[in-house]
């Protein structure tokens, strides 16, 4: 990546297998929001889960899908994925 000045004011991380690795050293510039790529296919449940470990590692997050919502999917996993979103989701700064 080209050598730059801008500070991005939104960064997004897929996940998956060693988040926590990547977590542990992150380091943001002030203001910068961070979104986890903690919503997959596999329900609910797991997104807490999910949410739950990052937690560990950071406090001020938001949550999304991995990668897209409906890209090479079928309807029925972008509602698994819309209701995994829904249930794991608050209004920024409400308590957990």
């Amino acid at each position: 990546m080209a050598e730059s000045n801008m500070i991005p004011d939104k960064v997004h991380l897929v996940g998956s297998i060693g988040l926590d690795t990547v977590l542990r050293t992150l380091q943001l510039a002030p203001g910068t929001e961070l979104y986890l790529g903690l919503i997959h296919a596999d329900g609910a449940e797991n997104v807490k889960q999910r949410i739950a470990a990052a937690s560990k590692y950071v406090s001020d997050f938001g949550i999304a899908t991995e990668c897209g919502m409906a890209r090479a999917r079928t309807p029925e996993v972008v509602m698994t994925l819309l209701q995994a979103h829904a249930a794991n989701s608050q209004e920024p700064g409400a308590a957990a």
